[in-house]
């Protein structure tokens, strides 16, 4: 895929610990154009008005139309402030411990989809980082307990205030850099999604032929109608 890797690189030391001498350290909110908190209007489960994320749309980390709300009413002011934009990523601010720090990036489906509550919105400067890098780049933080060790901890509850966020240090390489390591990972998880469908696609078949054998024995599919069955 034209990557390349270098084995021998010249590295600092940083407050992250050791990175490459050509890669800076900054805060997330430099890199951010915007972080946001969603529309606030009442939702519905009726499928109508407009399509708008809830904490459960990017609980399996990506957004799901199967687990959105929807808002009636909205002004054109609030479609253009709360629309998302490809390349956005959602963050879970608010959760369970567990899920905190939970996130997604918006790939431009469905066409239109509103930035709910309960989930930051953070928009990238395409000019200083790429939305995939800080995408990947948040889930690797997630994995690594730091949004919880930045957290406000309440009963089954946790959050993490803008401020806290926006300063939280992360490294950054140059912008080839980030879309070299983005294309990586992207593909890696490509693949994983691949496999992943090919496993319930494999799961699913056992089933149905499960059910066929024991209904009519080994018999060929297009001859069942020839099989005899009786009420038991």
């Amino acid at each position: 895929m034209g990557f390349e890797f270098y084995e021998e690189r010249d590295f600092k030391d940083t407050e992250l610990g050791p990175l490459p001498v050509d890669w800076g350290v900054v805060r997330l909110g430099e890199v951010a154009e915007k972080v946001s908190n969603g529309l606030t209007k009442k939702q519905n489960k009726n499928k109508v008005g407009y399509m708008v994320t809830r904490i459960e749309t990017i609980s399996q980390g990506t957004i799901s139309c199967q687990r959105v709300g929807y808002v009636e009413d909205v002004t054109p002011v609030e479609l253009d402030k709360f629309r998302l934009r490809t390349g956005d990523i959602l963050f879970s601010h608010i959760n369970s411990e567990p899920q905190l720090g939970n996130c997604a990036i918006y790939l431009g489906i469905p066409e239109l989809i509103l930035h709910g509550m309960n989930l930051l919105m953070i928009r990238v400067k395409e000019h200083v980082a790429t939305p995939f890098f800080i995408f990947y780049l948040i889930r690797h933080l997630k994995a690594k307990g730091i949004f919880i060790s930045i957290s406000s901890r309440a009963v089954n509850q946790a959050s993490i205030n803008q401020q806290k966020l926006k300063s939280l240090p992360i490294p950054l390489p140059s912008l080839e850099e980030q879309k070299a390591i983005a294309e990586v990972l992207r593909s890696v998880q490509l693949a994983i999604e691949k496999t992943e469908e090919v496993i319930r696609a494999t799961k699913e078949l056992k089933k149905s032929m499960m059910k066929h054998l024991f209904t009519y024995g080994y018999v060929p599919v297009d001859e069942t109608d020839k099989v005899k069955l009786k009420e038991t």
